[in-house]
Formats: structure tokens, C-alpha cells, sequence
């Protein structure tokens, strides 16, 4: 902890100079300027293909975690064991390591087990969140063969000084204060976030594992965070911006056992990670260049008493991108980029340093036909250590067939490469296989999308099918009493997805803002590994429910916001020859809110009631969810 609220403390000591430096330039401009920035997902395909979290939404949950976020705002199926155990997600029948996180254009899924942790990763870390549904591996690399989140921070110029701070207290002990700084000019913007967060997560359940479903309490859960992000960002001129982003965090969280463990058990984990983003833009006319480095260092530390566990695991990844994109003709550019990553670990079950790197070629050509037709068409050539990997591209068409009416489709072959995991581990019953294989997959998706702008309402509403299949699924087997990855599985997974978003606007003191989304996933196992039976062929997939649905509804009369959320999660199995399952459930969470102004700070009071229909419910078997609970905070804006 010392160690880290030192260089918290240099952070804060840089910003403090930067202010100085700012203080001296002209700082007059009263517009609010936000710098135009593309993200190249979007350049890469289209605005159509992505969903954006609204940004009301985001407010709505910058107190809570990712995992939260997600799985009440998104076409996703969100697998957390209890409230402070890891948090992972499923899109479209993928696994969990088959979706990517991208933050500020880099990968964070973590190089030992290809997993991110979502409960660790608070909202307000983020300006912007969007989700790039299907593979995208020729774009963002190994791993994103079912979706992509894309975490982003955008620079605001020309706002001047801002100060935000935020107090929460809400049911189980839960605690969090955040406080944002930031001062910008027409050149120079920087911003500075602090927060902590802390829930002992004591709340009641009824056990049912056991004999007459007594009420518990449950122990062993709480979750401590506290971290920084720290964000600088200069207009070098009118043509070049540079960006640089320090995300430091420390997080201490208590694993509970489930409701089935027998006896007194302690588990807990201890995680921290330092992350630097250094990001320069070039832009003209014909040409855009961009090159950009990240440092991301991870340790964590596993402790588990009942058998006598502590096992420690540390990383260092260094990812750096070198992108140009030249616009060839008026409607047709072509990009190329170079990215290579270079990634030390070290983990007590690794025979030592073990080291990997991957040096990555990517081109795409994007053009327009008539101002109806978007075409795109991209690869990827990778080598890991000297060796090729298998070639990934993507296909994206958007046709403007009507005014407001809009088809897209894509056609994508994605990749995951083994883990160091896979490949390095080595245990008394366990054993990593250097000769794996790449996981494979194909992705097809088609979208019809209808949208309207006028002056009092927006609307837009998008459909889409898809079809997927993977193969050469990683999965541990036991191999003569030892555990060890082989290439096994085959998964086909098809679906659709619907989403529909409307803001009306009824006059200056009154507007309703509906984001509803609904997903049909059916994902079946069509070839097993060897000791698996044969009864889990054309069986769903573990905790992959075929039905989803949430709507987020928000209404703004005056100084008063109220909103209400509500969630389904159909019934999901539990055994892979779907002989045991979860039953479907369904929440509500309800929020208020009031502004008000004294001289020139803004005051916003603001409570939540989660799980309003205080429903009894698991997102993972036996493992406990909290049942009514609610949040009261208060939040003021000093300018």
C-alpha cells in the first residue's frame, strides 16, 4: 500500500505542476470545445455496428462496477461467482476469454489467463463505453471472437477549472467517494480521478444446499478498491494531438465459499495493476498517422487457507502500435498498421521468467460507393516467437438502401491464442501444452437498422442475426492424473439480437430517454473432448441463456430525473448434459435524482433501490446474490 500511494502521490505532484503550466496560458474561452475523435473501431467499420452506452446510463451507474453496468445495459450473459468473486462475461455462446477489453485502443485481458476481471473495473473510469458485438480478432487480436468493449477517455478543451466530488453510502456496508479534477484550455486539457470503494457485502440468504433452506449471513465477501486515473492531453498544433493516461489501482477482495462448502473457509485475493497509455494523433487532409505505446504492469496474489495456498502472479506487457491511414481517392482509404507486444510473466506454477512476442501486421482498405455503399475489408498476419499464425480477417458492408433505413452485414474469421497458462503451467496435477493449437472461429452477421432525427425525438432500432462456429476449443482434460489443455471442442452458436433506443424531448423542463435491448442465443456443442459424454452433444452451453432482456427508462421533469431498470436472464444450465439449471429471474432497480444550484456549484442528490422486487436469485450455482438493497449519495460540482 506504501509503495502505491507513493506514486499516487508523484501523479498528484505532476498534475499540480500541470496546473501551473496551464494557469500561465490563456484560459478565457467560455465554449465548451470537445475534441472530435473517431475511435477506430468505428472508422473501421461503422457507428451502426457499435453500441454506445448512453450516456445517462453511465451516469446512472458511475458508483457501480462494470459487471453491474453490463449485465443490466448490454446483450450479454455476465457469470460472477457471488458479489466479490471474479466476474466474467459471455457474448454470443464465446467464452469467457473470447471477449476482448479494449481501453484507450489497448487489449487489457490479462496474458495469463486471457480473462478480465469486470467487478474490479469501476464505471467512472471510463468517458466513453461501446460495444463491438461479433468477432473482431484482424482489428483488436487474439481473443475477440465474440464482442469487444471498448473503454474510453476523452479529452474536453476549453472548460476551464472543474472539481466533482461524490459521496455514496448505500445497505451492507457499502462506502464510495470519488473526486474528479480537471482544467483545460483551447491547447491543454488535464483531469485527474481519485476514488475509493468499499462493501462488506454481510447481507442475508437462504442457503439451499441445506437441509430446510435456513437464512445465513454471509461472510468472507468484503471488497476493498482504491485508484487513480490520471489524464493529460495536448494540442501540439492544429494538426497533431498527444494523449497520455495513467490508470493505477489496488484492489483487496474476500472470496466467500458457497453455499455447499462445509466448514470454515478464508480465501482472498489482492490485485493490483499500474497502467500508462501514451497516444500521438497526426492528422491532414489525405493522411492521419497515429503512434502509441502502453505499459501495463499486473500482480496478484491468491490466498486460500483451507488448502494451504498462496500462490503469486505478476506480469509485464508492452504493447506499441504504429497506424497510418491515406485517403487513396476521395471515398476510398487504405490503413496499415504495425503493433507488437512484448510480455514477461512470472507466476509460482511457471518454471521460471517465461517470455513472449508478438509482432502483428494489419491493413485494411475502406470505400464508399455513391453515398449509399460502405465497404471494408481487413487482415491480420501474426507471428508469436518467430512462429506464423493463422490469418484473420473481416468483411463489413453497410448498404443506405432509404432515407432512414440501413442494411449491414459482416463476415469475420477470429482467433485466441493459447495463455501463458496453457502453455507454461506446471503443478503437482497440472501441466501447460506448448503444442497447442489456436482456437478458430468463423462469424457471420447480417443487421437491419432504422433510425430518425427530427427536432423533439430520436429513435433508432436495430435487428440482427448471426451463425458462428468455433473450433479447436482449449480445454483441460486429465491425461494419466494430470491435468493438461488440449485442442477439443467445437461450438456452433446462432442467435439474434435487438435493440431499440428513443429520446423525446416534450419540452424544456420535461424528456424521456428508453434503452431496451433483447438477445435469443442457442449454442450447442457439436463436437466433445474425449472424456466427456456423449450425452452434451447439441446441449446449451452452460450458463448461456437462450432468452435476455433489459430496458433502461429515464424520464427528466425540471430539476428531477427518475429511471427505472429492469432485467430478465432466462433459465441457464448448469450441467453440460442440461439435466441441472438455474431458474430464469427477473430485477428491478429503481433511481432518483435532484439538482440544484447555489451561486456556481451544482448539487445533485441521488438514491437507488436495487432489487426493488426483492428477488431471490443466482447468476452462478450457489453462490448467494443480495436481495433489496439500496444506495443514497450526494454529488456537487464546484466551476
Amino acid at each position: 500500500m506504501c509503495c502505491f500511494m507513493h506514486k499516487s502521490l508523484i501523479i498528484i505532484l505532476i498534475f499540480t505542476f500541470s496546473f501551473a503550466g496551464l494557469a500561465q496560458t490563456d484560459s478565457t474561452a467560455i465554449l465548451i470545445g470537445e475534441v472530435n475523435i473517431i475511435s477506430r473501431i468505428e472508422q473501421l467499420s461503422s457507428k451502426n455496428n457499435i453500441q454506445k452506452i448512453d450516456s445517462l446510463i453511465l451516469q446512472n451507474y458511475d458508483s457501480e462496477s462494470l459487471a453491474v453496468l453490463l449485465s443490466q445495459n448490454a446483450q450479454v450473459s455476465i457469470m460472477q461467482y457471488g458479489v466479490s468473486g471474479l466476474s466474467s462475461l459471455s457474448v454470443r455462446g464465446g467464452n469467457a476469454n473470447h471477449t476482448a477489453v479494449i481501453w484507450n485502443g489497448f487489449n487489457l485481458q490479462d496474458v495469463l489467463n486471457g480473462g478480465f476481471n469486470f467487478t474490479l473495473a469501476p464505471v467512472l473510469i471510463a468517458d466513453e463505453i461501446n460495444i463491438k458485438y461479433g468477432g473482431s480478432s484482424a482489428i483488436s487480436g487474439s481473443g475477440a471472437m465474440g464482442a469487444s468493449i471498448h473503454l474510453n477517455n476523452k479529452p474536453m478543451f476549453n472548460t476551464g477549472f472543474q472539481s466533482k466530488t461524490d459521496f455514496l453510502n448505500g445497505s451492507f456496508g457499502k462506502f464510495s467517494v470519488n473526486q474528479t479534477i480537471s482544467f483545460s484550455n483551447k491547447n491543454r486539457a488535464t483531469k485527474l480521478k481519485v476514488f475509493y470503494i468499499k462493501t462488506d457485502n454481510k447481507f442475508p440468504f437462504t442457503n439451499y444446499a441445506k437441509a430446510g433452506f435456513p437464512t445465513e449471513t454471509l461472510q468472507n465477501a468484503a471488497v476493498e478498491q482504491y485508484g487513480a486515473l490520471f489524464e493529460s492531453s495536448f494540442k501540439l498544433n492544429n494538426n497533431q494531438l498527444l494523449n497520455i493516461n495513467f490508470w493505477a489501482q489496488n484492489n483487496s477482495s474476500e472470496i466467500p465459499p458457497n453455499m455447499i462448502a462445509v466448514g470454515n473457509t478464508y480465501a482472498k485475493e489482492f490485485d493490483r495493476w499500474y497502467r500508462l497509455a501514451v497516444n500521438w494523433k497526426y492528422k491532414k487532409e489525405k493522411i492521419s498517422l497515429n503512434a502509441r505505446t502502453g505499459l501495463f504492469y499486473s500482480y496478484l496474489n491468491y490466498i486460500n487457507n483451507s488448502i494451504d495456498l498462496n500462490a503469486l502472479h505478476t506480469s509485464i506487457n508492452n504493447i506499441s502500435d504504429l497506424i497510418a491511414d491515406w485517403r487513396i481517392f476521395k471515398k476510398t482509404s487504405l490503413e496499415i498498421a504495425l503493433n507488437n507486444n512484448f510480455i514477461s510473466a512470472q507466476s509460482d506454477n511457471f518454471s521460471g521468467t517465461k517470455y513472449q512476442n508478438r509482432l502483428a501486421l494489419f491493413t485494411s482498405l475502406k470505400t464508399k460507393y455513391f453515398k449509399k455503399l460502405i465497404l471494408n475489408i481487413n487482415n491480420r498476419i501474426e507471428l508469436i516467437d518467430e512462429k506464423l499464425q493463422p490469418l484473420t480477417f473481416g468483411f463489413y458492408g453497410e448498404y443506405n438502401f432509404a432515407k432512414h433505413y440501413y442494411l449491414n452485414f459482416n463476415l469475420s474469421k477470429n482467433h485466441r491464442s493459447p495463455t501463458f497458462n496453457d502453455l507454461f503451467w506446471s503443478g503437482a496435477y497440472a501441466k501447460g501444452n506448448p503444442d497447442l493449437k489456436d482456437e478458430l472461429g468463423y462469424t457471420a452477421d447480417i443487421g437491419f437498422i432504422e433510425q430518425h432525427k427530427r427536432e423533439k425525438y430520436t429513435i433508432r432500432t436495430k435487428i440482427t442475426v448471426y451463425y458462428s462456429i468455433t473450433n479447436n476449443l482449449i480445454q483441460w482434460i486429465p491425461i494419466e492424473g494430470t491435468w493438461t489443455p488440449q485442442n477439443q471442442k467445437k461450438v456452433q452458436s446462432y442467435g439474434l439480437e435487438f435493440t431499440n433506443e428513443l429520446t423525446i424531448k416534450f419540452n424544456s423542463n420535461n424528456s424521456l430517454n428508453i434503452n431496451a435491448n433483447y438477445n435469443y442465443t442457442n449454442a450447442r456443442v457439436k463436437e466433445k473432448s474425449s472424456i466427456e459424454s456423449d450425452d452434451i452433444i447439441n446441449k446449451q452451453l452452460i450458463y448461456t441463456p437462450y432468452n435476455q432482456a433489459n430496458i433502461f427508462i429515464s424520464y427528466a421533469y425540471k430539476k428531477f430525473m427518475f429511471s427505472i431498470n429492469n432485467v430478465y436472464t432466462g433459465k441457464q444450465y448448469t450441467r453440460s448434459d442440461n439435466l441441472d439449471s438455474l431458474a430464469a429471474y427477473f430485477l428491478m432497480n429503481f433511481s432518483a435524482s435532484y439538482r440544484f444550484q447555489i451561486k456556481k456549484s451544482s448539487y445533485k442528490l441521488y438514491g437507488k433501490i436495487n432489487n426493488v422486487l426483492n428477488t431471490d436469485y443466482m447468476q452462478m450455482q450457489w453462490y448467494p446474490m443480495p436481495l433489496v438493497n439500496y444506495e443514497l449519495g450526494i454529488k456537487f460540482i464546484i466551476n
